[in-house]
Parts: C-alpha cells; sequence; structure tokens
C-alpha cells in the first residue's frame, strides 16, 4: 500500500466514526485502498445541489456546512459535519444528484471513495451497506427531531436546541464547569437551523447573556448551564 492510502487507512481505522464502526479491518483497508485524498480551503465548496452524485466523502479533519436555499432564496443550515462523518452518501444508495451545497468551514481533509470502486466492495461484502444506511438513518433522524422541535417548542427551546447540540459535537468542558463550544458561528446561521430572523436570535442571546446563562470568549459561545438549556431543548414531555 504506497503512504498516501496508508495514510487514509489510518484515519479510517482510527476516527471515531459512527459510519465504520465495527467494520472489518479487510473492508476498512479495501475502502482507504481505494479512496482518494482530496483538501479544501476555508470557503470552498466541495459540491452544489443538482450536481451529479459520483461517491461519496469521510470526513477525516475540518469542518463542512450543509444547506439548501429554499424557493424564495433564502439559505437554510442543515447541518455541520467534523471528522467521522461522511457526505454525500445519499447518492451512494438512490443516485440521485445532490440534495444540498457543501462547503468548507475551515480547511478540511477529506477521503474520496467513487461510486464504483464502492459498489465494487459492497458487491462482494453486501454488508457494508447497512453502515452507509446507518449513517443516513441518523441523519433523517435528526432531522425529523429537528422537524418536530420546530413545532413543538417556541423560540428560546429552537435555539437553546441549537446550541446543545453544538455543544454536544464541539463543545469542551471548563473546569469551572462551563462548555466552550469549539466553533465560531453565527447568529445569522444559527437562526438558519431553526428558522428565526438573526434579531430574534440576538435578542434572545442578550437575555441569556443578561441572566448569566451564555457568553463569548474570543468568538466562541460558552454555556454557563448546559444542564439548563438541555432543560430548554427537550420537547419530549410536550
Amino acid at each position: 500500500m504506497d503512504p498516501e492510502h496508508a495514510k487514509l487507512l489510518s484515519k479510517f481505522s482510527l476516527d471515531s466514526s459512527f459510519v465504520f464502526e465495527g467494520l472489518e479491518d479487510q473492508l476498512l483497508e479495501r475502502l482507504a485502498t481505494v479512496a482518494s485524498a482530496k483538501s479544501l480551503r476555508p470557503g470552498e465548496m466541495l459540491f452544489h445541489a443538482g450536481d451529479a452524485s459520483n461517491g461519496f466523502y469521510g470526513v477525516l479533519d475540518g469542518l463542512l456546512k450543509v444547506g439548501v436555499t429554499a424557493e424564495d432564496g433564502h439559505a437554510r443550515l442543515i447541518a455541520i459535519l467534523g471528522p467521522g462523518d461522511i457526505v454525500g452518501e445519499m447518492g451512494v444508495v438512490d443516485g440521485l444528484p445532490r440534495s444540498a451545497d457543501v462547503v468548507a468551514l475551515r480547511a478540511s481533509e477529506l477521503a474520496f471513495v467513487r461510486q464504483d470502486d464502492f459498489e465494487a466492495i459492497a458487491e462482494a461484502n453486501p454488508r457494508i451497506y447497512r453502515h452507509i444506511l446507518q449513517a443516513i438513518s441518523i441523519r433523517l433522524r435528526r432531522a425529523n427531531e429537528a422537524g418536530s422541535a420546530r413545532s413543538l417548542l417556541p423560540l428560546e427551546g429552537r435555539l437553546a436546541r441549537a446550541l446543545v447540540g453544538l455543544a454536544d459535537r464541539f463543545g469542551n468542558a471548563l473546569p469551572d464547569g462551563r462548555t466552550l463550544i469549539r466553533y465560531k458561528i453565527t447568529q445569522s446561521d444559527i437562526g438558519n437551523m431553526c428558522g428565526a430572523a438573526r434579531e430574534n436570535v440576538n435578542r434572545q442571546f442578550a437575555q441569556w447573556r443578561q441572566n448569566g446563562l451564555l457568553s463569548k470568549i474570543s468568538g466562541y459561545y460558552c454555556l454557563h448551564d448546559k444542564a439548563e438549556f438541555d432543560r430548554l431543548a427537550d420537547f419530549s414531555g410536550l
């Protein structure tokens, strides 16, 4: 195996990816052998909605933003992906064009597996589809939960849910018990996640800052009481 594929195999094997968790070493090696490395600069587009699907990408390092543009021209943030996630996997299953725009938020390193190469591996090892379907299932579940939250939660709860999701994914626990979200996100992006205008996001954040629940450190949001945000974000009893 050449050095590039050996590096990709190391990433596939060592990263805490729910997609490839439990996949046999032999199949990981085959995926790494057919994968090619791709680098993105901050702000560089990976693909647009409507582009032909020709394979999927595994995120090895960096951050990607997944979004769509509504008929009225407004952009909506669907997801933020980091190491261990895959993107473009739906096309592997249904062969349809890309369903969203994906752009790098930070310098990112990806592993690209072409559709033909994946299908050749999956033909001999069909159980690999279970891992791809698991990724799709988790993403759909998150989308369904987001839809339910939009319907059931007031703005405060929807914004709390967005911050909790970011904290669960990118949060660092500080010694004093606060949670620092190690990802810089704008109020407009948070509003897009929740179906809220930036002005309303700003108003709620100001209220949380006044109540001592939220602050900003070097451009990063910090939750002073994550349990309270968890409570605000919970709609199971509604």
